[in-house]
Parts: C-alpha cells; structure tokens; sequence
C-alpha cells in the first residue's frame, strides 16, 4: 500500500497538523546512536530510531536481492538470522537514549525483527499513553504496530496483529484510511501461509471500509491489489460468485463523486470515469475468478504420447497454469519460461499448459496446418525447451473463389478475422485479456487467479499464488460448492479476533 517513508512523512503531518512545526521537531528529536566502537569523541553522531528501522531494511532488502527468488532452495533462514542480528544491535542502542514520539514507532519496530517483542509492545504502550495523542497519530502507531507484528515467518506474532487490528477499528470510521493499510499487511501475512479464510475475512472488511473513506482518498491502486487478494482466496469458498458480485456492488459505489466534491471542481467527473474504467478491468477479469475451469482440448497436442486430438482434464488434484498465448509474441514466450520453472520446482503437483493455434502460414510461406503444426512442436519443444503440454489448434483453411487460401471461421462468419484466430475451443473457455493471459486453476480445477502478461515481477506473484493454493490444499478439506457462504455483508461468521485456522465449513485468494 504505501511505503515506510510515506507512513513516517503522513505521521509527521499529522502531529505538525496539531501542534504547529514546534511540535513537529519536537517529535523528530535525534537522539545520539552510537554507530562503531572506539574512544573517540566522532565514535557518535545524531541518528534517529528512523534512521535505525531503514538501516535494517536496507540490509534485509540487500540479502534479499542477493539471491534470486528462482532459487528453489532460498537461503530464507540464513537470512533472517543474519537481519535479526543486525536488527539486534541497533536495538541496544535504544536502551540508552531518550526516545521522543513517533521514534517509539521506529523503535518498535527494529525490535520486532530483532525477537525482543516485549521490548517492542512496551515501546507501542509507552507512545500510545502519551497525552494529547490526536486520533490520527494513534492510528498510525496502530498501523504500524499491525504491520510489524504481520510476519508468516513468526505466525505467533499474528494474534498480537489482531489484537493492535482491534484496537485501531475501535477508533471509528475516522481512522478508515488506517485500518485498510493495516488490512493489506496482515491479509499477506495470511496469504503466504495459505489461509484463505483470513485472507477473505481481511479483505471483504477492507473493501466494506471503503465507503466510510473521503472521496479523494479511495484510491484505485491502493484497493486493487487488496480486491484481487480477496476475490482469489473468496473464489475457494462456497458461494464465491455471491460474494465476488458484493465485492463489485461496492467497488461501484465509489465511482460517482459526491455533488459537494463536484462542486469543488468538474474535473472529478473525469476522476470517476477513469476510476470506473480502472475498476471495471478488475471486474471483468474477476468474472471468471470462481467458476469451473473446463477441460483443455486440442486437435494437436505437443508433449503428449500422441499428437492426436485429446481432451485434458484439469481437476485431478494438480495447480494449473493455463497460458492462452501467440507464438509470435515475446511476452508469451517469456512467461512460457516462467512457467516451465514453477512447475520445476513442484513437478509433481503443478503442471503448466500452453494452448495457441496456427496462422496458416511459416516465416514466408503458405502452409497447411498440420505442417505448421508440426514446426511449432518442434519450436516449443527444441528451441525453447518447453515440457508441459501446449494445445496447438490447427485452423483449416478454406478455398476463395479466385482460387486463394483463408483461414476457416468457427464462428460461423464468411470472413476471418485476426481476432477470430483466438476464438479457438480454449479461448473461448479461457478468453484473452492481453497476451498472455495466464489462468491459475487450483486442484480441483476452479479458477482461482488470472495473470496479465509476462515478466519477472508476474513471474514471482504467479510463484507465490501457486505456493498459497498448495499451503491452502493442506488445510481442512474443501467443502461443497452449494453450501452457503458470507457475502460481504455477512462477516460475523469469522471475526477478526479469531485468528485460529478453524475446520472449514467453508474453504478458504494480487494485494491486503
């Protein structure tokens, strides 16, 4: 959602908003830090408990970059040792010096990663008895007390989560803006450990909280990720579509502004319109979030026994990627490789699967389409070293009257279009977006996420998805898809104090 820079500068004007620029600097006092050893009187210099919590990012961002996440063997608890340690020793530092303000923030959280938790409650504790506080600087500490304690490596620190989650909800709908932030964090935290019940109570509540947030302040791309989250892990529950369509109900509530906002200035109605624009994408590509995959089928098949026609089905308990793609698109074929190295790494539970089709044509010349069928497979498997099965549909080709080739129409038309290259039995059953579409199936076969395009980031959000969807397998079975299941206006069924991973009577999927 936002940055640790952004949450310390909106901290800062919220208590310069209360007290003048004197009460600002009074928050901000450096305290002395000492950064090595020695006698010497330059062996100190002013450092901010701030400036402490970004020396440890750094580094644990530094580790982090170090190693790829390709890497199926991530060197995940090396590197949290060696951040705790850091973090550690900027701690010691805070024992000797006079902490003012929003420093208790920055101090709290360098003890977080450093283990010491009951120094960091005590720190939270000490800032929030402070008199005088302002509401909104009370629910930045809560914020961030959240988002600290939100951490899947120590999923005993979650219930302390919760616990800051409540106190910050019980500040009102004036903290809105708050309590969505501190949302998306613990909705992560939950999503890295496969819990989407958690993942879905989080998510509908943030999306609900949108309505008590000023007009200027519903942010598309703040919501998005959180939307996206929610309606992945909403799509594994029973009566997923009721609750996705509530979803959108309040979604598009938000698109007109208020008439005392545009009486402001007009200029918000072209801010509505690109919010429903943005929104709507969202929606539309949601729509097949929760619904039942179908079968993949193909009159030519690569990287199967035979060639042949076949149909595969895709709820025999293995994840699906399902990439609708173009052979001639870098993109695909980028996110083709990505593909390829998630199902390594889970050979036996993921299995990727491309579907594309012929053009009629190879490089400059005209060809039939089992010939050109056959010089795909070859590319696919050969050149790009591709082993998952890629559905490849032959169009045939029809007669002009003056004696020239088109591609034949499935969809009933005289002409053909480029388009209708597309509208193959695959593409009808998983339309593109954008190439490449990738469509994320779980075990038994439900669509559970949709991917835009091809790249590294993509890649790492798709690895994460799949490692969520294999967390979730593992918790209690999955129930029928006809039971009844909260909609969001129906959270009481989970509240947010329970933090404990329950039976499922309902099962339980960016960005909360």
């Amino acid at each position: 959602m936002i940055t640790k820079f952004s949450q310390l500068i909106l901290g800062i004007l919220a208590v310069a908003g209360g007290g003048g620029m004197t009460a600002a600097r009074a928050q901000l006092a450096l305290p002395t830090v000492r950064t090595f050893s020695g006698d010497s009187a330059s062996a100190h210099r002013p450092v901010s408990a701030a400036e402490a919590d970004h020396h440890v990012w750094i580094k644990r961002a530094n580790l982090e970059d170090a190693i790829s996440f390709r890497d199926a063997h991530y060197p995940v608890d090396s590197l949290r040792r060696v951040v705790s340690a850091t973090a550690a020793d900027w701690a010691k530092n805070f024992e000797a010096i006079p902490l003012t303000g929003l420093q208790h923030d920055a101090a709290a959280r360098v003890n977080i990663v450093a283990g010491q938790e009951a120094q960091a409650e005590a720190l939270i504790a000490k800032r929030l008895a402070m008199p005088g506080m302002r509401m909104r600087d009370r629910a930045f500490t809560l914020d961030n007390a959240v988002t600290a304690f939100a951490d899947w490596y120590h999923p005993e620190y979650l219930p302390k989560a919760e616990m800051y989650l409540r106190q910050l909800d019980a500040l009102g709908d004036s903290a809105a803006w708050w309590q969505i932030n501190a949302r998306y964090a613990l909705q992560d935290a939950y999503y890295h450990l496969g819990r989407s019940a958690d993942v879905a109570r989080l998510g509908i509540v943030a999306v609900q909280r949108l309505a008590a947030l000023p007009y200027l302040l519903q942010s598309v791309e703040e919501i998005g990720p959180i939307y996206i989250y929610t309606v992945e892990a909403v799509s594994g529950r029973p009566g997923a579509r009721a609750t996705i369509d509530a979803l959108n109900a309040v979604l598009r509530s938000t698109y007109v502004a208020p008439p005392a906002v545009l009486a402001i200035d007009s200029t918000y109605v072209h801010i509505g319109e690109s919010r429903k624009s943005w929104f709507e994408d969202l929606i539309q590509i949601a729509a097949h979030i929760g619904t039942q995959g179908a079968p993949l089928l193909s009159n030519y098949w690569v990287n199967r026994p035979t060639a042949d026609s076949a149909v595969v089905p895709v709820n025999d308990g293995k994840i699906r990627l399902v990439e609708v793609l173009s052979y001639g698109c870098d993109g695909c074929l980028f996110a083709l490789h990505g593909i390829q190295r998630i199902q390594d790494r889970f050979p036996d539970r993921v299995q990727g699967i491309a579907t594309t089709f012929t053009f009629g044509y190879w490089a400059n010349r005209l060809v039939s389409p089992e010939e050109e069928a056959q010089k795909l497979g070859d590319y696919f498997t050969n050149q790009l070293k591709v082993t998952f099965p890629i559905a490849i549909w032959k169009w045939a080709k029809v007669q002009h009257e003056d004696g020239g080739y088109r591609m034949a129409s499935n969809a009933g038309s005289e002409g053909f279009e480029y388009e209708d290259c597309w509208r193959t039995p695959n593409g009808i059953s998983y339309p593109l977006y954008a190439k490449p579409t990738t469509y994320v199936l779980d075990g038994k076969g439900w669509i559970r996420r949709i991917f835009i395009g091809g790249g590294r980031e993509i890649e790492a959000d798709m690895l994460r998805t799949v490692e969520f969807l294999l967390r979730e397998a593992q918790q209690s079975p999955q129930p029928s898809r006809t039971s009844s299941s909260n909609t969001v206006g129906n959270t009481a069924g989970n509240p947010p104090g329970n933090t404990a991973v329950a039976p499922r009577a309902a099962h339980t999927v960016v960005a909360g």
